[in-house]
């Protein structure tokens, strides 16, 4: 399981203020450098979770999720919550996958 991945920079400030797509991307590469540390592979995927700020494009984020998921496609779900932590911060991701020894 990887969770709670955003697009911090090394300061913990937002990267990419105002662009979704870019924040989601960057989770993106986060959850597949986790995963390849422990032998995974983006692959291996079952379920995301994507969570939104109000002010965050769901059309960019979902754009992203299938630019890195159209062969797999796994289960996933789409949230819009109240607030991220942290100021400029649009999306937050986990992700589940099972990894086969």
């Amino acid at each position: 399981m990887v969770s709670g991945i955003t697009a911090h920079g090394p300061d913990g400030g937002a990267l990419h203020p105002g662009d979704t797509g870019a924040q989601a991307r960057l989770c993106f590469s986060r959850i597949e450098r986790a995963l390849t540390a422990l032998g995974g592979a983006l692959e291996d995927v079952v379920r995301t979770g994507i969570y939104l700020a109000p002010s965050a494009s769901w059309e960019q984020a979902a754009r992203a999720h299938y630019d890195v998921f159209a062969d797999t496609r796994p289960a996933s779900t789409m949230l819009y919550v109240a607030n991220l932590i942290g100021e400029g911060f649009l999306v937050e991701i986990e992700a589940q996958a099972v990894v086969e020894s």
